[in-house]
């Protein structure tokens, strides 16, 4: 869909790339990122039906992320993003 927004535009093909953060230790941000992102999902989630998480796992999931990752000497994948550019021609 990206991709051919940027055709349909009249750009050029663009450029695409997919990234994502990686990352571990006790100090990480991400932990909080991702315990925040949840919940604010928490509600959709319920009123959809979807088990397994409550307010009080999900206030606990920071602690529950950086507690596991440090002790096993993992990582974090945060979820990906997409970016594309392109050059528009001259005149």
């Amino acid at each position: 869909m990206l991709r051919r927004t940027y055709l349909d535009a009249g750009l050029p093909e663009p450029t695409t790339q997919l990234e994502a953060q990686v990352e571990g230790g006790p100090t990480i941000v991400l932990y909080r990122y991702l315990a925040e992102s949840v919940a604010s999902m928490l509600p959709l989630g319920l009123d959809r039906g979807i088990e397994g998480f409550d307010d009080e796992s999900v206030g606990a999931l920071e602690d529950t992320l950086r507690a596991e990752v440090t002790r096993t000497g993992g990582v974090l994948v945060n979820w990906p993003v997409v970016s594309a550019w392109s050059t528009a021609p001259g005149p």
